[in-house]
């Protein structure tokens, strides 16, 4: 069994975005037949809550259970399609590559034997605890959504994006990942990554205790992960398919990446920063 896990920045994403019929006809032609298992998983604020109402309820890293949930549901479920519960790939791709490292930090969970991760491990992003990460986002969340009917990090505001319509809650995150205090220059700072304010990388997997039970990168330091055989790496060039984009909206916006400075994974090319892994350097 293959399980794909979407990338999207925790934020847009489907199983849509993968047609599963092509690799299983590779399979079958090449004698290794496979069974896709397509899934989705919760976004945004929808998957991904933060604040310290939302972690005393358990509900931080919605996301990431529904992926495990997901994995609970094909070993219990897969036999009656002809597979073995015993030979299941969890495979993810960018914010879904993440999602699939971080199961490696539950040793227990044994709901997979291998996995596949593309441009995504569990130190990629910077990651802090559920509860005091990003209050000040989640008071401009309750502020947009009207929840917040006191001061900051209103008590029951969590209650009050619960009771709220579904389309009401996407648009009070959507006024969240607009401010560009939450852009990337921003979020990445300590990690000096240069790139241009065109999304916010906020509604992310936190260190909740539980699903993720403390930093990434202290439990990899103490080997507190499973050992599970895994394929990890990126693709060449990647960074070229966003480059123009985030460059056209970086003018824009009046900031040219031009005139950013240069860390040292960076290159100049005709006067413009570049990642270095667009010349497959590094990524």
């Amino acid at each position: 069994m293959l399980i794909p896990s979407y990338g999207g920045s925790w934020v847009s994403g489907s199983s849509s975005y993968y047609d599963g019929s092509w690799l299983v006809s590779q399979s079958v032609e090449t004698d290794r037949p496979v069974i896709y298992v397509g899934i989705n998983y919760r976004l945004g604020y929808f998957g991904f809550p933060f604040g310290a109402e939302a972690q005393q309820e358990g509900a931080s890293n919605l996301g990431q259970r529904d992926i495990i949930k997901a994995l609970e549901w094909t070993r219990n479920n897969i036999a009656a399609f002809g597979g073995d519960p015993k030979r299941v790939t969890a495979y993810g791709e960018s914010a879904g590559s993440v999602s699939v490292a971080l199961l490696f930090l539950q040793p227990e969970l044994d709901l997979f034997q291998n996995a596949i991760m593309q441009s995504g491990s569990p130190s990629t992003f910077p990651m802090g605890a559920s509860g005091e990460v990003w209050l000040e986002a989640y008071d401009l969340l309750l502020e947009l959504s009207g929840c917040q009917v006191g001061g900051n990090h209103t008590a029951g505001g969590f209650q009050c994006l619960k009771d709220l319509p579904a389309v009401d809650l996407l648009a009070a995150q959507t006024g969240v990942q607009a401010d560009t205090r939450y852009h990337l220059p921003q979020v990445w700072a300590r990690r000096r990554v240069v790139v241009a304010d065109v999304a916010s990388l906020i509604f992310t997997p936190s260190i909740d205790g539980d699903i993720v039970p403390a930093s990434p990168h202290k439990l990899l330091a103490a080997g507190a992960f499973a050992r599970k055989p895994f394929i990890n790496g990126v693709m060449r060039d990647e960074w070229v398919q966003l480059s123009a984009v985030i460059a056209q909206r970086s003018n824009e916006q009046g900031h040219s990446l031009c005139s950013q400075p240069c860390p040292t994974e960076c290159i100049r090319v005709d006067g413009c920063i570049q990642h270095a892994g667009a010349r497959g350097d590094r990524s």
